[in-house]
């Protein structure tokens, strides 16, 4: 069972992990405010020196992610 998770991001909110999927040897992150569950986000988790940072993504790499996140939904 996966482990679930929740994060404050750079807004100040806490957001919560709905689902993640791995693209190009990076784990994309479908977060949702705890506070009101219409704010989503995708980031992407970073590892760097044996620490992960969670980012946000470009336009066009948030593209590709959402038509990821969407074909899995099908």
């Amino acid at each position: 069972m996966e482990q679930s998770y929740s994060v404050i991001l750079e807004n100040g909110e806490k957001y919560t992990k709905l689902n993640s999927v791995m693209y190009n040897n990076i784990e994309y992150l479908l977060l949702s405010n705890i506070a009101n569950i219409k704010d989503v986000c995708i980031r992407k988790i970073i590892k760097e020196n044996d620490k992960e940072y969670i980012c946000r993504l470009e336009n066009k790499e948030l593209d590709e992610v959402l038509k990821i996140f969407n074909s899995e939904k099908k």
